[in-house]
């Protein structure tokens, strides 16, 4: 048992796929072709960070207004902040908030 390496060339995120089709002996971009499919974006780890963290920005995005608008130095106690936001919170002036303090033990 083995792998077969037939890595034409690394891809970019643009451009992430091409094909290997074994009849002709070519490789053309894309995946919609007959053959082999090969993803072979390098750099692709450092992708996935930049992609999850545009979406997790743009789902907190209303939050953060609504704490700045607010104004609130007591984020978990502050009825206007949303319960998930309230909830949330790990630290607040320095000190971890009640429902994580177990994480203390952790922190030495």
């Amino acid at each position: 048992m083995g792998s077969i390496e037939f890595t034409h060339k690394t891809t970019s995120p643009d451009n992430p796929a091409y094909t290997y089709d074994p009849k002709k002996d070519a490789y053309v971009d894309g995946f919609k072709r007959e053959g082999v499919t090969v993803l072979a974006v390098d750099n692709l780890p450092a992708e996935l960070p930049k992609d999850s963290s545009k979406d997790f920005s743009s789902l907190i995005r209303d939050y953060v207004y609504q704490i700045a608008a607010h104004g609130a130095c007591d984020i978990t106690d502050h009825a206007a902040i949303p319960a998930e936001i309230r909830k949330a919170v790990i630290v607040q002036q320095g000190r971890l908030t009640k429902s994580y303090r177990y994480l203390k033990k952790d922190l030495a």
